[in-house]
């Protein structure tokens, strides 16, 4: 059985007495917000006396003028709170508005409802029809793209604070609470129930409110089951709408469905439980979202709780003491008999639990947690608060990761960049274990041996570090690091598809035909989760293999590649010479010096990276280092004219590091250069030809002014280079793939018009054109909602988008038969980047299309987006289409 020390949720700094900030409180449905959330939140302020303001959704999207209303609204406003509320232009405006003022804008929820994939995780979403579905998952953009927009974040529990701060939102926890009439029910039943006679029944309940919980229930019910088999006494009672397995039949005189609870029988089914159970599904971000609400409720009628070892319920329950934490069925079994035989446990927990609960969630301790909260984000330069948030929101690893390593040797560029991107996941809320293949190698016997090596010649690491590549199937996510290592990983099933961080493309390590590199490249093709090193592997593994991929940049190591002023040796050239390896392309730069130094006879010939370069019989003059350390290759790249480096396949990092210390290089233009490397980055490309590469070379040698400016380029491009940024790019991977099952980026709502009360027929001459601005860096989506206007419908659409120089960005067309009344078109693009902030243009027209049949395309001259302009068939005026614009997920991009 699980057992903790006790919990630190108490939340008084004792810093200073707080101020009473005044709060605007927008709410979407009183069914998901208000109860728990905004109603409780109102309460509050009240008991601190000075009520809130408060507008519903619908209230605000029947403003007419809404920047004018949310003027009104915010006179002697200190914070403006969303309660669990979708994106909308009345939204915008209202944070528009706001942020003017200086008035920060929180968006809050209690449930993992910000994050587009998620919904994989959510038991209901499985249960609804296509459209309901869909409305369902637009429901989730417009949250995100509310989150997006706010200023701070509130959650009910650290894990979904953790999660928006790993968003990049300033992220609080304000935890559900029981309002007082809750209390004053519970107490009032505990004390009629108090000296009630003891029937020998020891009733079970789960309360399972809403048809989403049949996988939660599943976790305890083989438990349950058992404990019904050993104790006729026991009787379970289950609330809700929850599916109870069939195997349950054969007690069906013991097992007693009581159908949903209304808000106020709630505290009365509560009370019929002697043993509260609250199971959630494990390694699902969206359960371990959830609070400690079930604990709570029981625990304010004295009934103790068995829940499941998650987030918030080890946080708010010491084993034994005031509930029981179980993971496996057997701890389960252990914690529910020990609670059924024992009527004297089951009260000295449920008083534990109840002093609990009144210490921690009285309306006093409510309001005082309140109030710090929320002056967190009005007076966020208070040093000590900040302090405390930080303790607040932790709550340990958000996904314990497994890395299948191969063999480490000395050396090992890959190695080396898997370990260093460990280590600082560390420190990010990632848990590694690095699960390292040591059979065969007799340095490596045991793991202090792994450890010793991994710390001695590569970075030293608080990782768990495991012999071999088994024992990782508790994780929540793995990795495969070399294509060996995916037919282990694939002996599990996974809830997450495993990931594969690739770092080159290893086919080619091999000769075409050979068993290994048939392999290699056998394990793109089954769909794993891609995590690359550079941008060139992602899009081929994309585009080539179909598997999902996303990319970190190549890293520079700051610990000893920069430019510190050291002069560079005139004429010196380094060449990274590696005869081993056919994809470094070494006789072709053999070659292509011979040129260099007949043309450039004072050039001086550098060449590192290897032991196997034989310079004696070279017919030019040079110098072979062989392996340096990263502190002699920084000086020699600083020392250096030029770097010369050639790869027909993914690069290394010894070209950023070389650009990082001011060393200009050239190398070859094939597709993994030229899709990693930017213009203007330090780095000239040459045809894959001796001639070409040499006279490049050339160039850089005997061109001063060109020479220089490639070595400001090259410092400008790697700045912001670096393996923290790496690791935080694989975070973010980590987490998309933990939180929706995919490492991709996805798109993300960026604007929203979704009302209209007109249609245009795209027929044959006509024509809408909107402009509008889009917030972020990188468009790839746009979507209209159509019309059938009231028959049948089919037909084209074209879609173009321009600049305001008229420039045309994208252009795309889709064909629609039997039209659905008000159906959301999607029309995607290449990426059009860099139009952040940009007035642009959206086109629509049917050029081929029939009146009387083409579709119409939906829109309204009450626009609340009063600065855009709409041109219907050339009348032009204030107004907007129907329309949702998307961007990339990486901001960055």
């Amino acid at each position: 059985m699980t057992t903790r020390q006790e919990p630190q949720i108490e939340t008084q700094t004792g810093s200073r007495p707080q101020r009473v900030p005044g709060v605007l409180q927008i709410s979407g449905s009183p069914e998901v917000s208000e109860r728990y959330r905004a109603g409780r939140l109102g309460e509050l302020l009240e008991l601190a006396g000075r009520a809130p303001k408060k507008v519903m959704l619908e209230e605000l999207e029947s403003w007419g003028d809404a920047p004018e209303r949310a003027r009104f609204l915010l006179a002697d406003v200190d914070l403006v709170i969303l309660h669990r509320l979708p994106y909308s232009c009345e939204v915008e405006a209202v944070i528009a508005v706001a942020r003017n003022a200086g008035i920060p804008v929180a968006w809050e929820t209690d449930d993992l409802v910000f994050v587009p994939g998620v919904d994989r995780w959510v038991d209901g979403v499985r249960r609804l029809g296509a459209r309901e579905r869909e409305h369902y998952l637009e429901g989730v953009e417009r949250y995100q793209r509310a989150f997006r927009a706010a200023d701070a974040f509130i959650g009910s529990t650290p894990f979904l604070a953790q999660v928006a701060r790993r968003f990049g939102k300033p992220a609080y926890v304000l935890q559900n609470t029981l309002c007082p009439d809750f209390f004053a029910a519970s107490e009032r039943l505990r004390l009629e129930l108090e000296g009630a006679a003891d029937d020998g029944r020891v009733v079970i309940g789960y309360g399972a409110g809403t048809a989403t919980h049949d996988r939660d229930f599943r976790v305890a019910a083989a438990a349950l089951e058992q404990v019904l088999d050993r104790h006729p006494e026991i009787e379970l009672h289950v609330v809700g709408e929850v599916k109870i397995p069939q195997a349950f039949e054969r007690h069906a005189p013991r097992v007693r469905r009581l159908g949903a609870a209304s808000w106020a029988d709630w505290p009365a089914a509560l009370a019929s439980f002697d043993i509260n159970v609250a199971p959630l599904e494990g390694h699902n971000p969206y359960c371990r979202a959830k609070s400690a609400l079930k604990y709570f409720e029981a625990a304010s009628l004295g009934v103790p709780t068995v829940a499941s070892d998650s987030d918030s319920y080890r946080r708010a329950i010491v084993a034994g003491e005031n509930g029981f934490l179980a993971t496996t069925e057997e701890e389960w079994v252990q914690a529910l008999e020990s609670l059924i035989v024992s009527r004297d446990l089951r009260r000295q927990v449920g008083e534990a639990a109840r002093r609990d609960v009144t210490r921690r969630l009285s309306p006093e301790a409510a309001t005082r947690e309140m109030l710090e909260t929320l002056g967190l984000i009005t007076e966020p330069e208070d040093d000590e608060l900040q302090r405390y948030v930080s303790e607040q929101v932790e709550v340990g690893p958000l996904v314990d990761v497994a890395w299948l390593v191969p063999t480490p040797f000395p050396g090992s560029g890959g190695h080396n960049d898997i370990f260093q991107i460990c280590h600082r996941l560390e420190g990010r809320g990632i848990r590694n274990t690095l699960h390292v293949e040591t059979s065969g190698d007799p340095r490596l016997e045991t793991r202090r041996d792994v450890r010793d090596l991994i710390h001695g010649h590569f970075v030293e690491m608080e990782c768990e570090i495991q012999e071999g590549w088994q024992g990782f199937g508790d994780a929540d996510l793995a990795f495969a690091t070399h294509w060996s290592s995916v037919p282990s990983l694939r002996q599990f099933e996974w809830e997450i598809p495993p990931c594969y961080f690739v770092q080159d493309f290893e086919p080619l390590f091999y000769r075409p035909g050979e068993y290994e590199c048939w392999q290699a490249e056998s394990t793109y093709r089954l769909g794993l989760n891609a995590v690359t090193l550079g941008p060139w592997l992602a899009g081929k593994l994309r585009e080539e293999y179909g598997s999902p991929a996303c990319h970190w940049d190549l890293p520079v190591d700051r610990r000893f590649y920069g430019c510190n002023g050291v002069a560079h040796r005139p004429g010196r050239l380094a060449f990274f010479a590696q005869p081993g390896k056919p994809r470094r392309a070494y006789e072709l730069g053999i070659e292509a010096l011979q040129i260099v130094a007949a043309r450039v006879p004072e050039v001086e010939i550098v060449m590192f990276g290897s032991d196997q370069v034989e310079v004696e019989s070279l017919p030019f003059a040079a110098r072979s280092l062989g392996v340096l350390t990263d502190a002699q290759l920084a000086d020699l790249y600083r020392e250096s004219w030029a770097g010369f480096t050639l790869s027909y396949t993914n690069p290394s990092l010894v070209p950023v590091s070389m650009l990082a210390c001011g060393c200009p290089l050239v190398d070859l233009d094939v597709e993994p250069n030229a899709r990693t490397y930017p213009e203007d980055c330090g780095v000239l490309l040459a045809a894959p030809d001796p001639e070409s590469v040499a006279s490049t070379i050339c160039r850089v040698l005997t061109e001063t002014g060109l020479r220089e400016e490639l070595s400001r380029q090259g410092i400008e491009f790697t700045r912001e280079l670096s393996f923290e940024r790496g690791a935080g790019q694989v975070e973010g991977a980590i987490l998309r793939a933990y939180l929706t099952g995919s490492v991709e980026e996805s798109l993300v709502l960026d604007s929203f018009q979704g009302f209209g009360d007109q249609a245009l027929e795209l027929a044959e001459g006509s024509c809408a054109v909107q402009d509008f601005r889009c917030a972020s860096p990188v468009l790839e989506r746009i979507d209209v909602r159509l019309s059938t206007l009231g028959r049948p419908t089919s037909g084209g659409v074209e879609m173009v988008v321009y600049d305001e120089d008229g420039e045309i960005l994208g252009r795309t067309s889709r064909r629609f038969d039997d039209v659905e009344d008000l159906e959301w078109a999607r029309f995607c693009f290449r990426p059009m980047r860099g139009v952040a902030g940009k007035r642009l243009l959206v086109c629509l027209t049917g050029p081929d299309n029939t009146p009387g049949r083409a579709p119409g395309v939906v829109y309204t001259r009450r626009s609340l987006r009063h600065e855009t302009r709409l041109s219907i068939n050339e009348d032009v005026g204030p107004g907007s289409l129907a329309m949702r614009t998307y961007v990339a997920g990486r901001q960055d991009t």
